[in-house]
C-alpha cells in the first residue's frame, strides 16, 4: 500500500498526531546525533506535518519541547503542512 493510504487511515482514526510526533522526534534525534555531518552536507530536511497535528494543542506543546531540546538540529528543519 502507498504511504498515502496509511496516512488517510491514520487521519480518520485520529492517530496522525502520533505519526507526526514520531517522525519529528526521530528526525531531530538523528540530526542531533549527526550534527557535524549535517552541517557539512545539508541545507535542510523537510518534515511533513498534518493540519490536524497543528490544531492539536498537545502535539504543538510536544513539538515545541522537541525543537527546544534539539535546538541545534532544529535549524536544519523545514516543517511543511500537508493538505
Amino acid at each position: 500500500h502507498p504511504p498515502g493510504a496509511l496516512l488517510a487511515v491514520a487521519e480518520r482514526s485520529g492517530d496522525v498526531c502520533s505519526i507526526d510526533r514520531f517522525v519529528l522526534a526521530r528526525t531531530l534525534e538523528h540530526l542531533s546525533g549527526q550534527a557535524f555531518h549535517a552541517a557539512q552536507s545539508l541545507d535542510f530536511i523537510a518534515v511533513n506535518l498534518s493540519g490536524a497535528s497543528l490544531n492539536d494543542p498537545r502535539f504543538v506543546a510536544d513539538a515545541e519541547a522537541l525543537l527546544s531540546e534539539h535546538s541545534a538540529a532544529a535549524r536544519f528543519l523545514c516543517l511543511e503542512v500537508t493538505e
